[in-house]
């Protein structure tokens, strides 16, 4: 009789274990319908209490669903916690979340994520398409923040909030992830080069030109860190790259064939360098900024006629204007210069009549830039650039009362 009530308490506590066990189960599958029955009854703090039980449980943790309604909830409170429409703010603060803003939109990427990770594993794609898209609102929110990080100069921190946008964008491959991509990709590099790290530059830089980037100044930087390296081939083929991917309508094409043209004049290819400049020419459409970039060009490769040519172009296009006035200075500044050296070394090899000819040609070409700087000035008073080159004429040509007049000026900038 013993026996047999025994086997009898047995089988009933092993039903019992079983109910146990299968409610236990049954409890958070049914943490995670509540959670998005909550959601959509917009009660947000209620659901994000079931989708954490969810997310925490052996039952529920594995699936993808949970981990899905968990980042839109949390996506939710991310966007109610940074909305400035009083209606959110209420609405949030109704909630009583005690969770920091980051927390919120780390959470949401990283439940995304963890969707986007179960989905592929298993080989379904219940979720995650939404799941990429979703992602979105976190990548931005951290884009965000990288750039107000990047605003007050915090360089380091800038990277680090950039990096994690691109570990969020390579989840995603959608329009809005591909351009946070390149542009976390360009605070990386310009912080980089900030910091003075050139090597972690110009590889980020690198990166960018393989992604079709349009950002103009990325090639530029790039085509400089080659030359620096007395690599000319891989200069040129970074603004050919340029030149390929930014469009033919897009001023930086312009800027790029420009300094395309003048490194071939540089190094001797003059039919290249000549073949540009002349389809250039007939692309500037009496634009004085684009007059400008080509005379710039050619300013520094030998074609300093042809670019005084070029900037007086612009001048009567737009005669108040400081590019073509400084262009001019500076080319008159530099032959003065390039004379002066020329004298000198005459002078030390005892020819002084070819000393004495050199020494005329800088004063000619200093007064001749004199014109051009104050027109800067008249535009832009206090133009460092500008001051400096008149101290140094008007020092060179012996003219005591402009020098202190310009001096003046120039000390109080360096002051400050």
């Amino acid at each position: 009789m013993n026996n047999q009530k025994s086997k009898v308490m047995k089988k009933i506590i092993l039903f019992v274990v079983v109910m146990a066990m299968t409610f236990g189960g049954f409890a958070q599958t049914m943490n995670v319908q509540s959670a998005f029955a909550d959601f959509n009854a917009k009660r947000y703090s209620k659901a994000k209490q079931n989708i954490d039980a969810a997310c925490k449980d052996d039952k529920t943790k594995t699936e993808a669903k949970t981990w899905f309604y968990s980042g839109l909830i949390y996506t939710k409170l991310l966007q109610l916690g940074i909305s400035t429409d009083e209606k959110d703010i209420k609405m949030f603060k109704k909630q009583k979340i005690e969770e920091p803003i980051d927390t919120l939109a780390e959470r949401a990427k990283e439940a995304f994520i963890k969707t986007i990770e179960i989905e592929n594993a298993e080989g379904t794609k219940d979720w995650i398409k939404s799941a990429m898209s979703n992602l979105e609102s976190a990548a931005i929110y951290f884009y965000n923040q990288c750039v107000t990080i990047f605003k007050i100069h915090e360089y380091q921190n800038a990277i680090t909030t950039a990096e994690k946008v691109l570990n969020i964008c390579k989840y995603s491959n959608t329009p809005t992830m591909k351009d946070l991509s390149l542009k976390a990709k360009y605070i990386i590099a310009t912080s980089y080069l900030v910091l003075k790290d050139n090597d972690k530059a110009n590889a980020m830089y690198r990166e960018l030109v393989k992604d079709k980037t349009q950002a103009t100044d990325v090639y530029i930087n790039l085509y400089d860190a080659n030359l620096a390296a007395k690599d000319t081939t891989k200069a040129i083929n970074v603004l050919k790259a340029g030149v390929k991917n930014i469009p033919d309508t897009n001023d930086g094409n312009f800027q790029l064939q420009a300094k395309l043209a003048g490194v071939y004049l540089q190094t001797g290819n003059k039919e290249e360098g000549d073949k540009i400049v002349n389809s250039l020419k007939e692309k500037t459409n009496n634009n004085f900024e684009k007059l400008n970039i080509l005379a710039a060009e050619l300013s520094t490769t030998g074609g300093e006629a042809q670019a005084i040519e070029m900037f007086n172009q612009s001048l009567q296009i737009k005669p108040d204007q400081i590019g073509a006035n400084f262009g001019i200075g500076l080319i008159h500044f530099n032959k003065a210069a390039d004379y002066i050296n020329l004298g000198n070394d005459a002078f030390e090899k005892g020819n002084n009549d070819l000393g004495a000819e050199y020494d005329t040609k800088a004063k000619e070409e200093f007064n001749a830039a004199i014109p051009n700087f104050k027109a800067v000035l008249k535009l832009e008073p206090k133009d460092f650039n500008s001051l400096k080159a008149l101290r140094t004429i008007y020092s060179r040509l012996n003219m005591l009362d402009d020098y202190k007049e310009v001096d003046a000026v120039f000390q109080t900038l360096i002051k400050k």
